[in-house]
């Protein structure tokens, strides 16, 4: 899914395709919304995360954390 979400050109379609999968839309539904503002915030900027649809945030979650997970740059959680 990382790799489908992170590659040259426009991966637009691909992280709206990939935030409707089963697996990553339960996980992105258990996100507290200003959390997510606030991660967004940290990447956009906070007036922008702030104005921001749900939706437009869980996209850049997506692909933030497929760039993240490609270059190499995460922790894996546990419950």
């Amino acid at each position: 899914i990382a790799r489908m979400c992170y590659h040259c050109g426009n991966c637009d379609n691909e992280v709206k395709i990939a935030k409707e999968m089963p697996l990553i839309k339960e996980q992105l539904d258990t996100i507290d919304e200003d959390l997510m503002r606030k991660v967004v915030g940290e990447i956009l900027g906070e007036e922008t995360a702030n104005v921001m649809r749900i939706e437009d945030l869980k996209e850049w979650i997506v692909f933030e954390a497929s760039a993240l997970f490609i270059d190499g740059d995460f922790n894996e959680y546990n419950d």
